[in-house]
């Protein structure tokens, strides 16, 4: 979805232009996966009055680019990966006999 999306600036200093152009940046991380949560209003940009709100959205899209296949400069954490660990049985049994340091002990 976000692939067929055009970033195209409209380079005209006209306020309304330039809520126009954050606006479509606004959609365009939504529909690059970029959480509701992690977006930010157009004011909040436009009227700089929650500029940590911002970076924290740019930060985002810089995480979920990674994640579908960007390698070139980013900004964020790298995207978490699902890791499935498989214990077999035996491993099981023995993790039962061991007292985790988190228990606590009282034996010195």
């Amino acid at each position: 979805k976000a692939k067929a999306m055009k970033l195209k600036a409209n380079g005209q200093a006209m306020p309304f232009k330039q809520m126009e152009n954050i606006e479509v940046f606004v959609k365009f991380c939504e529909a690059f996966n970029v959480g509701r949560v992690s977006l930010f209003q157009v004011v909040d940009l436009f009227e700089s009055r929650n500029m940590p709100v911002v970076l924290n959205c740019i930060q985002v899209l810089g995480t979920e680019s990674q994640r579908w296949g960007y390698d070139g400069p980013t900004i964020g954490p790298k995207p978490t990966e699902k890791h499935v660990v498989e214990f077999t049985a035996e491993q099981m049994a023995a993790g039962k006999n061991i007292i985790g340091m988190q228990a606590g002990t009282n034996k010195c």
